[in-house]
């Protein structure tokens, strides 16, 4: 029998009690600080689906009055996680939410003192471990953006394509209130029996890192969007065919692990590519992106994170990037991956 929240609707059925660990888990996922922020609601949880609900807010809309791709990233990314979570750890996710979020409270109180301790050390490649209970990490999302969404609830449905004991592929499809299909996403997630790494980051990728390129026109445009110190979002660069974003971990992008969540990171990148695309277009266009795609690498706890992209190509109508995501002090590779814009002409 599926589990549902009851948020008045009469077509959903009586909520289960919180007895329920994978419900239990699931609820104090998205009462940590970066789903809260977006308002993202459970209406249905089953061995087969995931079902969350996003209200309309003025505040997740982009320039142009649309939500942004970046929020609808995030939930999308959020709905196959909360599915995954349930069919790969199951009765055992109660301990392992309690073990996480003991970790969150520990990372947010020492946050301060290992950004001193990584001063002081002096060196780039230090960077905090904290033991967890072996968790379902993403592997990666595709996503595939079909239709703008306007003024409009939208609901995502994620479902179970595959499962194996340490592996589940899922895909999620976000719908606004006509049922009109706005995005697609296919993503895949994994445990691990130890944390062993055998990390081939080539670090001739990080040249890109410190370009200070001249500045793009219209970049004090998007500082106005983008650009807020005060809430640890940095639009550090913006010039032809780059862009560099830094985001600090401060506790309104934390997940449940204490570190900068996922959903920020696509949103983010989705801005990163964004900009490092149209940047390079001699006049101003309408455009969006149709795909963004993100393969996610090692945990990064305890230091700022930074995304640069740069434009790759273009094809009439459609512009390539690629991006990195990485440690601002360790750089440790994050995430990595590519968007798609298609642009009117």
């Amino acid at each position: 029998m599926p589990l549902t929240h009851n948020t008045g609707s009469s077509d959903l059925q009586p909520k289960i009690g919180p007895e329920n660990s994978s419900e239990a888990f699931a609820d104090q996922f998205l009462s940590t600080p970066w789903p809260q922020r977006l308002g993202a609601k459970l209406t249905r949880l089953s061995d087969q689906e995931v079902h969350l609900e996003l209200p309309f807010q003025k505040r997740l809309t982009n320039h142009a009055g649309l939500v942004h791709g970046g929020t609808i990233a995030s939930m999308l990314h959020d709905a196959g996680y909360l599915l995954a979570q349930h069919c790969l750890h199951g009765t055992n996710i109660s301990t392992l939410a309690s073990t996480q979020l003991d970790a969150t409270e520990a990372n947010l109180a020492q946050q301060n003192t290992e950004r001193q301790n990584v001063e002081e050390a002096g060196t780039e490649d230090h960077c905090v471990q904290h033991d967890k209970a072996p968790s379902v990490e993403t592997i990666d999302c595709q996503i595939f953006y079909l239709n703008a969404a306007k003024n409009t609830r939208l609901r995502f449905h994620a479902t179970l394509l595959k499962q194996s004991k340490r592996l589940a592929f899922i895909e999620v499809s976000a719908l606004d209130d006509d049922n009109k299909l706005i995005c697609k996403c296919q993503c895949s997630f994994g445990t691990w029996e130890s944390s062993a790494k055998n990390s081939h980051w080539q670090r001739d990728k990080l040249k890109p890192l410190n370009f200070a390129p001249e500045s793009h026109p219209t970049k004090p445009f998007w500082d106005s969007m983008i650009h807020k110190p005060k809430k640890g979002m940095h639009l550090e660069q913006m010039g032809e065919g780059y862009c560099r974003i830094k985001v600090e971990p401060q506790p309104r992008f934390l997940d449940i692990n204490g570190e900068i969540s996922h959903g920020t990171l696509l949103s983010i990148a989705d801005n990163v590519g964004t900009l490092a695309s149209t940047s390079v277009l001699t006049m101003a266009s309408n455009g969006s992106t149709i795909d963004l795609s993100m393969t996610f690498c090692d945990r990064i706890a305890n230091e700022s994170i930074i995304c640069f992209g740069e434009f790759t190509s273009q094809k009439g109508s459609q512009l390539n990037s690629h991006f990195f995501v990485v440690g601002a002090e360790s750089h440790q590779l994050k995430a990595f991956g590519t968007t798609t814009l298609w642009i009117k002409i």
